[in-house]
């Protein structure tokens, strides 16, 4: 794993800097860091955060994830929500897993969901994603963003990012793929648990393959996103409304 912030209660919580561009620069480490949602922050871990100085807390989750579970407060950091959707129907759980499990066609189909849910982020909410970015380049002081889990919206939001800056695609998709290391100990209770809701009808293999990062349908994604505007740049640029100045001030923030 790339940095050495390792919380119990958040173990999916990092750095996004520190990773190389292609121009021989590295992005800069302490600015932003990303998780899964913070509602159950262990004492010992909220002492470390609140050292990291973060003054900005990006909520990506739904209004009703935010109801459900609402997010700790951390020091003086202001939250902001900025959800990266709205539809109910991209919200995923154990018994829609389950579903897509129970044929042998439900890899294939769960696979074309996420492409269907990825394409989505990137398109229909790309204003949103430029409203994002544009808070992360304003920000005086560190950002934290959060989903769930931290692994779709979340690394959606920073694989963009990372990528409009000028990080190689295998770095970004490596960051990407952290959270099924990170999550190791959660993804396998998960596993036994579909296997259980199964009735231990569904190969073991099958299962794996759904819980872990898309990564290859991500990579997808930004490649045609790339083919479409010249560059995630130039999709940051164009579809997610990002202005040249705004654009400077997140390089200057993010590149030293």
């Amino acid at each position: 794993m790339p940095d050495a912030l390792h919380l119990r209660s958040l173990p999916n919580f990092r750095d996004i800097g520190g990773v190389p561009t292609r121009d021989g620069q590295r992005l800069t480490k302490g600015r932003v860091f990303r998780s899964e949602r913070p509602h159950r922050i262990a004492s010992a871990d909220r002492v470390h955060l609140e050292t990291l100085g973060v003054g900005l807390v990006i909520d990506l989750r739904t209004a009703a994830d935010r109801t459900r579970n609402p997010a700790a407060s951390i020091g003086r950091a202001h939250v902001r929500s900025i959800p990266l959707h709205e539809d109910p129907a991209f919200d995923i759980g154990l018994g829609h897993l389950a579903r897509f499990l129970a044929s042998e066609e439900g890899e294939a189909r769960f696979r074309a969901f996420v492409a269907h849910y990825y394409r989505h982020l990137a398109h229909e909410r790309a204003p949103q994603i430029g409203v994002a970015i544009s808070a992360i380049a304003r920000a005086s002081e560190p950002v934290w963003i959060h989903c769930t889990a931290g692994r779709d919206r979340t690394g959606m939001l920073v694989a963009i990012a990372q990528s409009a800056l000028g990080v190689p695609e295998d770095v970004v998709l490596a960051g990407f793929r952290e959270t099924d290391l990170r999550y190791a100990v959660r993804l396998d209770r998960l596993r036994r648990v579909l296997r259980a809701i199964t009735l231990l009808r569904v190969p073991d293999a099958r299962i794996r393959a759904v819980l872990r990062c898309q990564s290859e349908t991500l990579a997808e994604v930004l490649t045609e996103l790339s083919s479409r505007h010249g560059s995630i740049e130039g999709y940051v640029r164009e579809a997610c409304g990002v202005d040249d100045a705004t654009f400077a001030a997140l390089r200057s923030s993010l590149i030293r």
